[in-house]
């Protein structure tokens, strides 16, 4: 038997919007985008197994395996829902939906990893990745985290839980600091790192057939470290691609936003949901609906220079 998950919901409406946050990250520090949600609709964040509040269980961590959870929690929010995914949590969310269509009613991917990435560089990333997150989790159970994420080659790892810029309560960021003191977070993360890679079948199905047939919404993240300007550009034009290939698409480049955006833009992505749940049509019509979200709105709501690339009926993205 597999062990529960530990799921929150709040607010009322069809669909519900489910969030499914990225690679060894629970739902703490979503609060603030849950709640700007919550005012439009039934909105619904849990932690996946070994994260946050949910027990570890058995399993290998895979694409399949972390969407038929995904698939489960959508069941409990009362059928087909919108699902708000960030990196790694954006690919189980486009997997659940080219396999269970009846349960996807839209997706706002956010800074999805591309997939040729995962399938061309898994034979020597697995190594290094997997023997960082072991030192991770031997440092866990020496309880030296707090002293090694002092240390400047380390400060970036918990960057988006610590920073005075992210937008994260107080209450928030204990939560986040305990979870990295916890072994099995990083064994957690360990094990979705793999899994992913491991994924070769799933990913080779997302890229043969990369249209998505729901309401997609793709945002991009532009800000990177110099270094990282090549994959950067990559990344984006990947994001581009998948818009370019479904029917119902638009691409929000954040010029001032990085991978994180969930902890540091979190109205943005509320505006973005909103925006998506305006497009979308269903026996959920009747409901609690937002009123379509403008370029002018979007721009005045966050005062960063973002672009709308695309209109709500076609699916043409610029990089």
């Amino acid at each position: 038997m597999r062990a529960p998950l530990t799921i929150n919901v709040a607010g009322t409406g069809r669909p519900a919007v489910v969030c499914e946050p990225g690679m060894g990250a629970s739902s703490a520090g979503w609060s603030r985008l849950r709640d700007g949600i919550a005012a439009v609709t039934r909105v619904v964040t849990y932690d996946r197994r070994g994260l946050g509040a949910s027990p570890a269980g058995p399993g290998s961590g895979g694409v399949a395996a972390l969407a038929a959870d995904l698939a489960q929690v959508i069941g409990c929010a009362g059928g087909p829902a919108v699902v708000v995914g960030h990196s790694l949590g954006a690919t189980i969310a486009r997997h659940l939906a080219a396999t269970r269509p009846d349960l996807v009613a839209g997706l706002v991917l956010i800074d999805p990893i591309p997939d040729r990435w995962v399938l061309r560089h898994a034979w020597w990333a697995e190594p290094f990745a997997q023997a960082g997150y072991l030192a991770m989790e031997s440092l866990a159970r020496l309880r030296l985290i707090d002293v090694a994420m002092a240390l400047p080659l380390l400060r970036g790892v918990t960057r988006s839980s610590t920073s005075p810029l992210a937008a994260l309560t107080d209450a928030e960021r204990a939560v986040l600091a305990e979870e990295m003191r916890r072994p099995v977070s990083h064994r957690t993360a360990r094990r979705e790192f793999g899994g992913l890679l491991h994924s070769r079948a799933e990913l080779r199905a997302l890229t043969a057939h990369p249209e998505i047939t729901v309401p997609l919404t793709v945002i991009s993240g532009e800000r990177t470290h110099p270094l990282a300007a090549r994959l950067r550009r990559i990344a984006t034009a990947w994001h581009a691609h998948l818009v370019d290939a479904s029917p119902n698409a638009r691409h929000l480049i954040v010029d001032d936003g990085g991978h994180c955006i969930p902890r540091y833009q979190p109205d943005l992505v509320v505006a973005a949901t909103s925006e998506l749940l305006a497009r979308s049509v269903g026996p959920w019509a009747h409901a609690r609906r937002p009123g379509p979200i403008g370029d002018r709105e979007v721009h005045a709501a966050h005062h960063v220079p973002q672009e709308w690339h695309g209109s709500a009926d076609a699916g043409v993205g610029g990089a």
